[in-house]
């Protein structure tokens, strides 16, 4: 069992843009034919 304190709220919002940057440029997403929303949107601007 492995047992993980909760995140602070100071240390969430130090790491909030890097997960969002992941989220947005490397995270496949169904409903985007699975590329990532930076993908999606670099096809819709060819």
């Amino acid at each position: 069992m492995q047992i993980h304190e909760r995140p602070t709220a100071a240390s969430v919002l130090k790491q909030l843009r890097r997960w969002l940057s992941d989220y947005n440029r490397h995270h496949p997403h169904r409903a985007l034919g699975m590329r990532s929303p930076r993908a999606f949107r670099g096809a819709q601007l060819m």
